[in-house]
């Protein structure tokens, strides 16, 4: 079969004898990977004493190549056309779901691919609180303690006790997930979050924090728009212990 042209659109292909076979390529992302073949045939009726004298320079039985001849089906050109343009869609239908085929497999790879990264970004996030709350207790916590031994006066005590907690809060679940809920919470927010999960009064948060017991009730009432629960009958305080779970 000779070479198909650039288009690898279907052909009709002549021998040396005259016999003809149609050609239609499968081609998948400009990859020719096989031909779909229709023939041989011949479109017109064969020069016998051509063919006789093709078989006495080979030395073939005259008779038998003739009758072997005559077995080959004669078709009208058009009919033979259609034909090859059957098999031109059959061509193109399995091209179409080696090409659908070959698609699925570079999503399912990319998936793959993409579950790999995430692991492997959820274990590095791990590795980054573990060494977070690490060094919180073995470089940090000593020091405060030593601080909180040596403080003077209430206020100061509690204060270096807020401190305390909200060391120990960084990487908590909790506070990551309230982030998660909602990346626009101020850094005071989720101080005034933590409070209220605890169960601190307005004028306890506020004493803690240096803010008066008003400001922490505007702080409240943000935490509730933010956390889409304002206007709802849901208490604060259930919902973020919930969010603690």
């Amino acid at each position: 079969v000779r070479a198909l042209p650039a288009d690898h659109g279907p052909r009709v292909v002549e021998c040396g004898n005259g016999l003809v076979e149609g050609v239609a390529p499968v081609v998948v992302e400009g990859e020719h990977l096989a031909n779909l073949m229709v023939g041989q045939v011949l479109l017109k009726p064969p020069d016998r004493e051509r063919f006789a004298a093709r078989a006495r320079g080979w030395g073939v039985e005259t008779r038998a190549y003739l009758n072997a001849l005559e077995r080959v089906p004669l078709l009208e050109e058009a009919r033979f056309r259609h034909a090859l343009l059957t098999v031109a869609h059959v061509a193109q239908f399995i091209s179409a779901m080696a090409l659908a085929g070959l698609k699925a497999r570079k999503l399912d790879e990319a998936n793959t691919a993409l579950q790999f990264l995430l692991q492997k970004t959820n274990d590095a996030r791990r590795e980054i609180e573990e060494n977070i709350t690490a060094n919180i207790k073995g470089l940090v916590m000593p020091h405060l303690m030593e601080l909180k031994e040596a403080a003077q006066g209430r206020e100061a005590r509690e204060r270096i006790a807020a401190i305390e907690r909200h060391l120990k809060e960084i990487a908590s679940p909790f506070s990551r997930r309230l982030i998660q809920e909602s990346a626009a919470l101020t850094p005071r927010e989720i101080q005034v979050a933590e409070m209220v999960r605890m169960g601190r009064t307005n004028k306890e948060i506020a004493a803690a924090l240096g803010i008066s017991p008003r400001t922490v009730e505007s702080y409240r009432d943000g935490l509730r728009r933010k956390l889409q629960i304002k206007n709802k009958k849901v208490n604060l305080r259930a919902y973020l212990m919930a969010m603690a779970e």
